[in-house]
């Protein structure tokens, strides 16, 4: 596992993510930032900023590690509830949803610990 380290406000966060599929979740929080602005909606999703990445943490906080899976799924929930009707949103959940599956597929077959 990989740890990706998000800052949102004055929030850090820590997303554990398989080893081979890191790049893949920073390009998606990266895309979804550059598309963001092109929303519609009154109110867009608040996204966190990428600020690192670690293959390992001593974990001393109080906050729990997040794991990828349920970072997608909460992140594919924000995504839905949108009622966009300028932007092709479904683009963006796609993506979301294209990695979420990757991650479930991984659980499946007992590779995502």
């Amino acid at each position: 596992m990989r740890y990706c380290i998000l800052e949102q406000g004055d929030q850090i966060q820590f997303v554990s993510i398989p080893d081979d599929y890191m790049n893949q979740f920073i390009a998606l929080i990266h895309r979804l930032h550059k598309e963001i602005d092109k929303l519609t909606v009154a109110v867009p999703p608040s996204l966190p900023h990428v600020i690192g990445e670690s293959h390992h943490i001593d974990w001393l906080g109080k906050s729990p590690v997040q794991d990828g899976l349920s970072y997608l799924i909460h992140l594919e929930s924000d995504f839905i509830e949108l009622e966009e009707s300028n932007y092709p949103i479904i683009a963006l959940l796609t993506e979301i949803r294209a990695l979420k599956a990757q991650f479930e597929h991984l659980l499946e077959e007992g590779e995502y610990l």
